[in-house]
């Protein structure tokens, strides 16, 4: 079963924690193994790095008065990034459980890029760098003006949610701005809805989720059970029939010695092509990789066309 990635993202005070333990008893009760963390401070490590970078009411670091400097403050909130990715997110989405957490990436752009006017771009290089580029599958944005969300605070305010009102407004803005350039992994919720609507509208959506990620679990295991196709020699195809994904990214690995080899693929039974690469021969015989991207829903039908020195098919 494969492992699933969710975050949780929004200015404090939404009820993202609400949601977020609703959300592993509804995926436990389903027979999921769930592990829910947060940033900053999803291991030990990071609990120390969050103490140096909300500096909540109490710690010595409070008390010194010094301030972090931005750049010193997107490394800090990296490094707990990595450290929460290479032992918590990532081993448990290789053995197969859900793994929630209350807060990721979107939020260092929010509130560093977006709030502390560093420049997303290295916000978001520096993130990825962390991560080595792991993202969630869906990512739920609960929604809500900073004001009405701070008093719903229970507790003193940290370096962060006392940052000031102009502070609170433009990371929200942020946050709106980053789920509107991807949509296609952000739900925003209004989080000024009653706690049950917030939680109906989060449960369709991770149904659908997980109804996805089955499907396309029994789409690949269906190809890798699938005969190997046999390679017409005569006329320098190789053909190769895909399942039918909602998307799909397909790697073949071809030798290509002394010709030049392109790569053609169309929906089958169509003549039409989709998707056509040229490739070259490598530096010695290594594999030539071809990266094919579709996003149709239709079955398809790639062959590797293979000309001669003549240029001839």
């Amino acid at each position: 079963m494969t492992g699933l990635f969710i975050s949780f993202e929004g200015v404090d005070g939404v009820g993202k924690t609400t949601q977020v333990e609703r959300l592993r008893d509804y995926l436990e009760a389903a027979g999921r193994e769930v592990v829910v963390t947060r940033e900053p401070g999803g291991t030990a490590l990071g609990g120390s790095l969050r103490q140096l970078l909300l500096r909540e009411p109490g710690d010595a670091a409070e008390a010194d008065g010094a301030d972090i400097a931005p750049r010193a403050e997107a490394l800090i909130f990296a490094a707990d990034r990595a450290q929460h990715v290479a032992e918590v997110v990532r081993p448990a989405l290789e053995r197969g459980a859900v793994v929630i957490t209350d807060r990721y990436l979107d939020s260092s752009l929010a509130y560093q890029a977006g709030g502390r006017e560093l420049t997303a771009d290295d916000v978001r290089g520096l993130s990825m760098w962390a991560t080595g580029g792991l993202m969630p599958v869906r990512t739920y944005l609960l929604d809500m003006d900073p004001t009405a969300a701070h008093r719903r605070l229970q507790h003193d305010a940290d370096r962060m949610e006392s940052a000031g009102d102009e502070f609170q407004q433009r990371t929200r803005q942020a946050f709106l701005d980053l789920a509107g350039h991807e949509p296609g992994r952000f739900r925003v919720i209004d989080a000024a809805w009653p706690i049950e609507a917030v939680w109906e509208h989060i449960k369709a959506d991770v149904d659908a989720v997980l109804a996805d990620a089955a499907a396309d679990e029994r789409a690949a295991a269906q190809a890798a059970a699938a005969p190997p196709a046999a390679t017409d020699s005569t006329s320098g195809r190789l053909p190769l029939r895909l399942p039918s994904l909602r998307k799909a990214t397909v790697t073949l690995r071809l030798e290509v010695r002394d010709e030049r080899m392109g790569l053609h693929c169309r929906p089958a039974g169509s003549g039409r092509p989709t998707a056509g690469h040229r490739l070259r021969r490598p530096e010695g015989a290594g594999p030539v990789v071809a990266d094919l991207r579709t996003a149709r829903f239709r079955p398809l039908e790639c062959c590797a066309r293979v000309r001669g020195r003549a240029g001839k098919p």
